[in-house]
């Protein structure tokens, strides 16, 4: 019996060592495997926020171009003068109208507008093209102050998200001879730019973000949430949320829960010179 005993003890003892042998390895294989692909998603990760940024903050440069080619346009003050002494469609309008068009046909502009002094329009490209008055007199006052081009947040007008670069024109003696501003839709190029994802997969989403008080306000349309844009507000106060930690000024890779409650890893980067942040994430699982 007692034979029979520490054979069975040492059957059991090989067994285990031997399951210990096949296990182990395959346990640590299974870690470093785990924490390599995990590495090589935070570099993915990375590297796509930082496309991210340098295609927005390009954006951004762009627009800013374009409105101070305006600004610094040796015969558009002039020209401004000159198309407000007529009700028609004058020789000044129309040569306003030549230099704008092309900026207009690029199909980056949703409308270009042109107002005198008072903030009446002048005209339009295209004609037919609605002006927000509101919003538009607040911009008109900021750049008169300013005295220079102003860029505005994106903002949500009757339901219709828009952004406005605007400026105002001078005389000789400061005083406003008239306005010029650029509306720019963002779903024609600044969201399809945000959400393009350079490889496939299926939980991926980036997102553009600002603090709004002790907020955080999505500025543009998502992939899990339809109608996010400038309606989805998260408090900041949130530890685990990738936007939050955003504006709280952390940057890098992190782990973290979604506004969806799921489990993500996300990287975090700052769009230069502007308020926004970009949040690039995929789902942990």
């Amino acid at each position: 019996m007692r034979a029979t005993h520490k054979a069975n003890l040492f059957i059991l003892l090989s067994l285990l060592i031997a399951v210990a042998a096949i296990a182990v390895p395959s346990y640590l294989y299974y870690q470093w495997e785990q924490n390599h692909f995990k590495s090589d998603k935070y570099f993915e990760l990375n590297s796509i926020a930082e496309l991210k940024v340098k295609q927005i903050a390009d954006w951004r440069k762009e627009r800013h171009s374009d409105i101070n080619y305006l600004f610094n346009h040796p015969f558009i003050p002039e020209l401004l003068a000159s198309a407000q002494q007529s009700k028609t469609f004058s020789l000044a309008k129309r040569q306003l109208f030549n230099i704008m068009l092309p900026m207009y046909k690029n199909q980056r502009y949703q409308s270009i507008q042109v107002f005198d002094a008072r903030g009446e329009r002048l005209f339009a490209i295209p004609d037919f093209a609605e002006t927000h008055y509101l919003e538009i007199k607040k911009v008109f006052e900021e750049t008169k102050k300013a005295g220079r081009p102003v860029v505005s947040d994106l903002q949500m007008h009757e339901d219709q998200i828009v952004m406005y670069l605007a400026s105002a024109f001078l005389n000789s003696n400061n005083s406003v001879i008239g306005y010029i501003v650029l509306y720019i839709n963002p779903f024609i190029e600044l969201y399809p730019l945000i959400q393009y994802w350079p490889v496939l997969s299926h939980t991926s989403e980036c997102l553009l973000v600002e603090r709004e008080g002790n907020n955080v306000l999505c500025l543009n349309e998502l992939r899990h949430k339809t109608g996010a844009a400038l309606n989805l507000r998260l408090p900041i106060s949130d530890e685990r949320s990738p936007v939050a930690m955003a504006v709280r000024g952390i940057e890098g890779v992190v782990e973290g829960i979604d506004y969806r409650s799921v489990e993500v890893l996300a990287a975090i980067k700052k769009i230069p010179h502007s308020p926004w942040f970009i949040v690039v994430k995929i789902d942990k699982e």
